[in-house]
């Protein structure tokens, strides 16, 4: 289970405008081969798996159908917690929802607290920033919203001196300093 949320997964919050922005943390499991997703969804006790990513597919009728299989709230801290000793690659994402609040529910005349409300919005922004597309681990966001290597072509192996790396990449940015 470890290794297909690692490598076909997600783990994510997201919100439900429904309940007045209720933010709440999201495993999914997505991939085109359908058996596999069954024994998923029976494994985490769950629904069936359904239909995702259609838009792409009316984009691109030659594409085979994605399925999706999804936990979320408490389901999906528990799932995480028993993963966590396993994953390699979203362990850092698991370990965030390990510690989600997620007992904190709205209802009539009840609202969430306001601590909570602030802890999920910061572990909200922690997710996203860890699931935000990189070309490759490490990179660091430059001044002009793109992507970049803090340390291209291994420019540390020169040693460790900040001023000489700073300035390398100041130039690589057009004379911008690197503040990561």
């Amino acid at each position: 289970m470890a290794g297909l949320v690692d490598g076909e997964g997600s783990i994510y919050a997201t919100t439900n405008s429904r309940h007045g922005g209720t933010v709440y943390p999201v495993v999914i499991v997505a991939m085109t081969h359908y058996d596999v997703l069954v024994w998923v969804a029976e494994k985490l006790g769950t629904a069936p798996p359904h239909e995702h990513n259609v838009t792409n597919r009316r984009e691109h009728p030659d594409l085979r159908t994605q399925w999706a299989v999804s936990v979320t709230g408490r389901r999906a801290q528990d799932l995480c917690r028993a993963l966590l000793p396993f994953l390699k690659v979203k362990w850092l994402q698991a370990s965030l929802i390990a510690d989600y609040p997620v007992d904190a529910r709205c209802g009539p005349g009840r609202g969430i607290p306001l601590k909570v409300r602030t802890t999920r919005s910061l572990l909200f922004a922690e997710l996203a920033e860890l699931n935000r597309r990189r070309r490759w681990p490490g990179e660091v966001l430059g001044p002009d919203g793109r992507w970049y290597d803090p340390d291209p072509g291994g420019l540390s192996a020169f040693g460790n001196d900040e001023e000489i790396v700073a300035d390398m990449i100041a130039e690589l940015w057009g004379g911008r300093a690197y503040q990561p």
